[in-house]
Formats: C-alpha cells, structure tokens, sequence
C-alpha cells in the first residue's frame, strides 16, 4: 500500500511482528458447479507460540476472524467475530462442535 493520501482510501498500516501467508478460495455448488462465492484471506502465526489466526473476505461482503492453535499438520480455529457490510444480506451462521 501507498502512502496515506487526504481524500483517498490507501494508508501504510503498522502490524505486530508475524509470520503470515495469503489464501484465495473460490467456492462452487457441488451438482452444478455453478460459482458461489469467492474468499481471500491471510493467516497469521503470532511469532514463537502456536497461536494462529484466520481473517478471511467474501465478494458477498462477509469478513471473518477465526482464531485458534496449529500443532503438527492440525489447525484448530473458531470463529471469533463475523462482520458484513449494511446492505447485504445476513450470512447464515451455525455453530457446531466437533
């Protein structure tokens, strides 16, 4: 990202110290193949610990925070905050134990 501009919605942003990877996932229905919806997100992996966290954005205008740990080859995260934007509609959201 650029420098911050007055009038413009590009800025420098200041991250704790982390290691971190970016995602894109496309989802289709499983009959059809018909696209649903797109994803992208960045996982982040707090330094020294095995804490992780997931923050992901649909092109429905949902965005997610999960959070959780990694040990070995699982990653174990929940859903901490689901956000959209005021005038789409509201994502259907479940819980479930696993």
């Amino acid at each position: 990202m650029g420098a911050s501009t007055p009038g413009h919605g590009h800025g420098r942003a200041q991250c704790l110290p982390q290691v971190s990877t970016s995602c894109r996932f496309n989802s289709f229905h499983s009959n059809s193949n018909r696209p649903l919806h797109r994803e992208c997100g960045i996982i982040c992996l707090r330094p020294d610990t095995n804490k992780v966290a997931f923050i992901s954005d649909q092109n429905t205008g949902v965005v997610e925070v999960e959070e959780g740990e990694v040990n070995g080859q699982e990653l174990g995260i929940v859903s901490q905050s689901i956000a959209r934007i005021s005038f789409t509609k509201e994502p259907h959201v479940e819980q479930t134990d696993t």
